[in-house]
Formats: structure tokens, sequence, C-alpha cells
């Protein structure tokens, strides 16, 4: 009699477990087919991504080649005006602080 009454609680929680997971088993399933679908959109929209990328890659690659180009002919440009004025203007300095040497040497001649 016990044997049967354990027997019987075995089978009806087992029953309840087998209940239980039916639920869980279905979603299981929804789950992995989603996942399935969504694999199969990425693998088949992957290499047109992957293409996009790399001309993009390429495309800034140039860009930044010419960014570094032009930042060496503006450097070379400010060279090149920086020794076109700094001799001039070095030269005008000179000659003016003459000037101002023979002016003051004359005017203090004259108030002699």
């Amino acid at each position: 009699m016990i044997w049967e009454i354990v027997l019987t609680l075995f089978f009806l929680a087992l029953i309840v477990l087998v209940v239980m997971l039916v639920p869980v088993v279905m979603q299981l399933r929804q789950s992995l087919t989603k996942f399935n679908q969504a694999m199969d959109t990425l693998n088949k929209d992957l290499p047109e991504v992957m293409s996009n990328v790399n001309d993009i890659s390429k495309s800034l690659t140039v860009t930044s080649t010419k960014i570094e180009n032009a930042a060496d002919n503006f450097a070379e440009i400010e060279r090149l005006i920086t020794e076109q004025i700094k001799v001039p203007l070095r030269t005008i300095a000179q000659i003016i602080a003459s000037l101002l040497k023979l002016v003051t040497t004359l005017a203090g001649r004259r108030k002699r």
C-alpha cells in the first residue's frame, strides 16, 4: 500500500514536471527559431556591411593623406613666408637703427 502511494506521488510529480517543462521547451524552440532567423539575416547582410566598412576605411585613408599633405604644404608656406619677411624686416630694422643712431649723433652735435 505504501509503495502504491509513493509510486502514485512519484508519477504525479513526474506529470507535473512534464506539464511545466512543455511551455519551457516550446519557448526554447521559438527562441532558437528566432535566433536562427537572426543569424541568417546577419550572414546575408554581413558581406555588404563589411564592404561598406572597407570603402569607408579607404576613403578615410585617402582623406587623411590629403590632410597630411595639406598640413605639410601649409608648414612649407609658413616657413617661406617667415623666411621672406624675417630677412627684410631684419634689414629694415638695421637701417632704422642706423638712421636713429645718425639722427641722435647729429642732434648731439647741434646741441654743442
